[in-house]
């Protein structure tokens, strides 16, 4: 597929005393922190096909797209420290989402339409430019997975 990187991306704060102005959107850090606990569980959704796939092409892609989604969930967790100067808890996945194709084809459309409205939202910077590459890697997820032959 395409390559990784393989030491976690580190979105410092400005300063841990005086926390970014975004700290005060409440609804913000929210979204966030939903955002994150999905990508949490498309990770574990993803890691489930990569387990039940029979050939070894299947595995690497859904391999990837579990790779993918983990650093989805360390850069929304970076953004969310960036912002309030705190680590968030670790994020877990609770929800089980299902593993069917058209259903994380679905969930992957839905995810990029959010991360498109709230990277249009903020102000520009490296938060944008993060949650920017999170909105082109969900697009592009739906559309390895529309090309998934059928189950």
């Amino acid at each position: 597929m395409y390559p990784y990187q393989t030491k976690p991306v580190s979105i410092e704060a400005k300063s841990t005393e005086s926390p970014s102005s975004l700290a005060q959107d409440t609804r913000l850090l929210d979204l966030l922190a939903l955002v994150q606990a999905e990508a949490a569980a498309l990770k574990v959704a993803y890691e489930s096909r990569q387990k039940a796939a029979s050939e070894d092409s299947l595995k690497e892609i859904f391999r990837s797209l579990s790779l993918d989604e983990a650093k989805h969930s360390s850069l929304l967790g970076e953004a969310l420290y960036s912002i309030t100067g705190k680590r968030p808890a670790v994020t877990e996945a609770t929800e089980e989402l299902g593993t069917q194709t058209s259903t994380l084809i679905q969930r992957e459309l839905d995810n990029s339409s959010f991360y498109r409205d709230i990277l249009l939202a903020l102000p520009q910077g490296e938060l944008r430019d993060y949650l920017f590459e999170i909105f082109s890697d969900a697009q592009n997820h739906s559309l390895i997975l529309m090309n998934i032959p059928k189950e």
